[in-house]
């Protein structure tokens, strides 16, 4: 494709509502991400630098088991509430919107429920791969699964609502 043509192409683009809405929510997102890797890192650091070695690889630990098991936690309503939250909203029918949300809440706090129950067990019984883990930071750890797991369909049920940003 010649610079000419590229040009015209993103001249065209300029003038165009849904090209312009769609850069400044992609920029905004994008922006956000970033944000939020950066105050990560920082984290990390910091923490890495209190904590010390040992404690720290032990936080690692759990925090990685964490992000695994909030996803089977979340049992995929986060993608469902994208779905159908939007469907609900369009057609007014804010009964079948509370319901999902009732039954989304309750679904994943069995589900949280169950997965840390089955850690604690898991911790009680000696299971080796928990060893380094101790008994405060695999309650946190199931705490930080809840948590997450609601956030992240939270964060979806937002998004719904076309508020990308506090998503």
């Amino acid at each position: 494709m010649s610079m000419r043509r590229l040009r015209e192409r993103l001249a065209a683009r300029r003038n165009d509502p849904l090209a312009l809405h769609l850069s400044q929510a992609s920029a905004v997102s994008m922006s956000v991400r970033i944000s939020g890797l950066v105050l990560a890192f920082i984290s990390h650091l910091i923490l890495s630098r209190t904590l010390g070695a040992s404690n720290y690889g032990h936080y690692v630990i759990a925090l990685g088991w964490a992000m695994v098991l909030v996803i089977p936690a979340r049992l995929g309503l986060d993608n469902s509430a994208l779905r159908f939250a939007t469907i609900y909203r369009e057609e007014r029918r804010y009964g079948d919107f509370r319901g999902l949300i009732g039954f989304s809440l309750v679904a994943m706090g069995a589900m949280a429920t169950l997965i840390g129950s089955i850690l604690l067990l898991a911790k009680g019984v000696g299971v080796k791969a928990l060893r380094p883990v101790d008994w405060s930071m695999l309650v946190g750890m199931v705490m930080l699964i809840a948590g997450s797991a609601v956030l992240g369909w939270f964060s979806a049920l937002i998004r719904t609502a076309n508020r990308i940003f506090a998503a």
